[in-house]
Order: C-alpha cells, then structure tokens, then sequence
C-alpha cells in the first residue's frame, strides 16, 4: 500500500509515461521486493490502473 501524489491539476492518461515519487508503507514480507529494476503494478483497490519501474531506493522515513 502506498500513496502517490501529482502537482495539483496534474494528470496522468493512458499511455503517458510520468516519473513520480511514491510512498509506500512497507510490510515485512514485502521488503525483499523493493529493489530498483523492479516492476510494481498501481490500482486503486482491485483495479490496475498503471505498471511501473522502480527506479531508485530512498532510505527509510521513521
């Protein structure tokens, strides 16, 4: 789970490629996933909305 904000008035269509900071809340059997190269599917509840990369690791914010 995690959240993903656009400037304001800021949208994404089909087929667009945007690069985006995302926060996640990270779970302990999710961990070993999160790693750059990584393709991560986006929904909103059970709908898959986007497909994306991930392309770097931020540390942690406690």
């Amino acid at each position: 789970m995690g959240f993903i904000e656009l400037p304001a008035g800021q949208q994404v269509t089909p087929g667009e490629t945007i690069q985006a900071d995302l926060d996640l809340l990270i779970y302990p059997a999710v961990k070993p996933e999160i790693k750059a190269g990584k393709q991560w599917r986006i929904q909103e509840g059970g709908k898959l909305v986007a497909v994306g990369t991930i392309l770097e690791v931020l540390d942690p914010v406690c």
